[in-house]
């Protein structure tokens, strides 16, 4: 009985049915179980139910790996061929139903852009993933977000659209509109210094010390990526400040650095 997805065994029924009729029948079948389920639940409803997020997950896994073959294409990885066809289209459809009922759901969003590759509309996939991570103002959809932009490939790769999206995401955190990501931060620093840019990291370096004081991966990243643009008495007065917020070191840190130098 479809209508009794309840529990997390109803939703291993539902898919474990999934699975062999896709097997048996075929893909589209298959999909026919995912839609059945949740058409029996109003979407109001299915938006506050972890239950109905694993299904829409699993359905939108299915058609995904029903277009395994074409968005691995050119890549060299052997897939095996799946049983009856589905449309890219209609994929990218299912996905984007998902992400209005789930919109913090990041997994869904990596399905999003594996489909959009296959039809390189990278204008109107970026434009989508910066208004969604705007919207929501969650790390993982900024992160996404700049995955995105990083497999655009070299032609039409800007760092300056890069920069843009960080800096927003960061700004997010600063203004408290956002919880704080020192993976963001961290992703930032690096980004500048790859740029050949030390004194713009440094100044992102001071922000994002600002901002999560509490990581410590934040301040060792800065150790590590500016010790040749800190004078030791800076270096100084940050391990100080690192000790006033209670957060301690295993190995001094100028040890640190100097057997990475050697």
């Amino acid at each position: 009985n479809y209508s009794l997805v309840n529990d997390s065994r109803g939703v291993a029924i539902v898919v474990c049915t999934a699975l062999f009729t896709y097997l048996t029948k075929g893909v589209g079948e298959a999909s026919a179980v995912y839609s059945q389920v949740t058409s029996l639940v109003p979407e109001l409803e299915q938006k506050d139910s972890p239950l109905y997020e694993a299904l829409h997950l699993h359905h939108v896994a299915l058609l995904r790996f029903s277009l395994g073959g074409q968005i691995n294409k050119g890549s060299g990885e052997k897939r095996a061929e799946v049983k009856g066809k589905v449309s890219p289209e209609r994929v990218r459809a299912c996905v984007c139903h998902a992400i209005e009922l789930f919109p913090h759901n990041t997994q869904l969003v990596v399905y999003l852009i594996d489909i959009e590759m296959l039809g390189a509309a990278w204008g109107r996939l970026c434009r989508a993933l910066d208004l969604h991570a705007s919207s929501y103002q969650d790390s993982g959809l900024w992160l996404q977000a700049l995955r995105a932009e990083s497999l655009r490939g070299a032609r039409c790769y800007t760092i300056h659209r890069i920069r843009y999206l960080i800096e927003k995401a960061c700004a997010s955190s600063e203004n408290k509109s956002a919880p704080s990501c020192p993976l963001l931060w961290r992703v930032y620093i690096a980004f500048e210094m790859e740029a050949s840019r030390p004194e713009a990291a440094r100044r992102v370096f001071f922000r994002a010390i600002n901002s999560c004081p509490w990581s410590k991966s934040v301040w060792l990243d800065g150790f590590r990526l500016l010790r040749n643009f800190m004078s030791p008495v800076e270096m100084s007065e940050l391990l100080d400040v690192m000790k006033d917020k209670e957060i301690r070191l295993r190995t001094d840190i100028y040890e640190i650095l100097l057997m990475e130098a050697v």
